[in-house]
């Protein structure tokens, strides 16, 4: 991790489970590498990692999020719940949709909705300021 801020906001509101017996992270200041605090380091270490011969490791299986299950029109007898209109929203997006959540429940919400591209998912979480998706959807 390079420069990240770990927060409620950028890692998934909890969801992301990280070992930090297995991670590498890199401040402007510090470096922890497997529990273990190295002060005055910081961003120093890039060059030194560029250069290492370091061994690569199977990743796995990369889990993907389950297709939510369609949702039903309103004669439907299931309640109209926050969940589930993420759940409709995420039945149209599409490989042309960019999702631009503004703050609050529509960005925490739409934290599970699958996007297609890496790019396509706007939204301004730091110092979560408001009013973000209507010049954002211009410039988008």
């Amino acid at each position: 991790m390079l420069c990240v801020f770990l927060t409620d906001l950028n890692m998934g509101t909890g969801t992301a489970k990280l070992d930090p017996g297995r991670t590498i992270y890199i401040t402007s200041e510090w470096v922890a590498i497997s529990r273990r605090y190295y002060l005055c380091v910081g961003l120093d270490l890039l060059s030194g990692l560029a250069e290492a011969d370091l061994l690569k490791h199977d990743l796995g299986d990369i889990p993907h999020p389950k297709t939510p299950e369609p949702f039903c029109d309103v004669s439907c007898d299931k309640k109209i719940t926050a969940k589930r209109l993420f759940e409709a929203v995420n039945n149209f997006v599409d490989e042309k949709t960019v999702l631009i959540p503004d703050i609050g429940d529509a960005l925490y919400g739409s934290m599970g909705i699958t996007t297609h591209g890496p790019d396509y998912f706007l939204s301004s979480g730091y110092y979560a300021s408001m009013e973000f998706a209507v010049p954002a959807a211009i410039g988008a």
